[in-house]
């Protein structure tokens, strides 16, 4: 009796708070046999209980407040590569409630993960524009190249079509979901951005500026807001010329849309970009061994600051990399 008793009190904290029988029921059985008078007095037996349920209780509630999770104990999922090279000020292997402000992930966003992110002070979402889905190839494969087909014969190399593959491009229907759970969303152009190639063919920046202008236009991006392009490798000074050409020619595109220019990338594209009046913001890669990479962080020059890449969230599929967000730049996220 006194067992049904005290867990029809604690029922109003929530259903599962059966899960605790067995740990209260040899309490109870315990409490029970201490004294006739302990039985009798039914208000005394109901203070003993409810003092010997406070430290379960605690433990309880302080999963209950985290997520109730693996993960949440810990307070943020661990490193997806064991003990990584980050910038200063990214979160570090224990923290519990890290205020970086941005998360970017090439997945459609899962309910988990909005969840989680929300409760460790996320405010934006980076996704990403791509070529789209509308092309005559349907299987995607990892090789960036195909044979000679007439949709690739403007370009220098061969380039397959569609994206890289299929979930990357953020869609209505995510920015929708995205948008209701309160993220502010900004995004960034890769197509084989890491490869050297994408920079070398003169035919790729026009192209692509008009597949990001295509995307920004079907999901009705506000003007005036950030679309940056991706630098995905460790570019040197001889290959700046290359780089330099590209985003010249995405910045005619973007300007007369009525849009803004960033670049993701490595210190040294970084700074030169933006000393060339080519860009208007830059996203510093997480790749600290890059070029120039850890003397621009410390410059303070970037608007965004990718960390080590975390594992998913407990209940998650999607991989991602926090951002630390510097200053309110308008239009970087909308």
């Amino acid at each position: 009796m006194i067992l049904e008793s005290a867990l029809w009190a604690i029922q109003p904290i929530g259903s599962d708070v059966r899960l605790m029988e067995p740990c209260v029921r040899p309490m109870v059985k315990t409490l029970s046999a201490t004294s006739r008078e302990s039985r009798r007095n039914g208000i005394r037996s109901t203070i003993i209980i409810f003092a010997s349920l406070i430290p379960l209780l605690l433990v309880y509630l302080s999963g209950v407040a985290f997520g109730g999770s693996a993960y949440a104990a810990s307070g943020f999922p661990h490193f997806l590569r064991s003990t990584p090279s980050q910038y200063s000020g990214c979160p570090g292997a224990k923290t519990r409630a890290a205020r970086f402000g941005a998360i970017d992930f090439s997945q459609p966003a899962d309910e988990p993960l909005m969840q989680e992110a929300k409760s460790h002070g996320v405010i934006a979402v980076l996704r990403y524009y791509d070529w789209n889905d509308d092309t005559p190839d349907a299987n995607l494969s990892l090789n960036a190249l195909s044979r000679r087909s007439q949709f690739n014969r403007k370009f220098l190399y061969p380039w397959r079509p569609g994206p890289q593959f299929h979930g990357k491009i953020l869609t209505r229907d995510e920015l929708a979901v995205l948008h209701e759970a309160g993220f502010k969303v900004g995004v960034v152009f890769q197509h084989f951005n890491s490869d050297r190639r994408t920079f070398r063919d003169s035919a790729r920046a026009r192209f692509d500026a008009n597949q990001a202008l295509d995307e920004a236009r079907h999901l009705h991006q506000p003007l005036n807001t950030f679309i940056f392009f991706g630098v995905d490798f460790d570019a040197s000074p001889s290959m700046y010329p290359y780089v330099r050409h590209y985003f010249t020619s995405v910045r005619q595109r973007l300007r007369i849309a009525s849009f803004k220019l960033g670049v993701y990338g490595n210190g040294h594209v970084c700074k030169r970009l933006l000393q060339d009046g080519l860009v208007s913001a830059c996203w510093l890669s997480q790749s600290v061994g890059f070029r120039d990479s850890v003397d621009y962080e410390r410059s303070g020059a970037w608007v965004l600051k990718q960390c080590a890449t975390r594992k998913p969230f407990s209940g998650s599929a999607i991989e991602f990399d926090p951002d630390v967000i510097r200053g309110k730049l308008p239009g970087l996220f909308w």
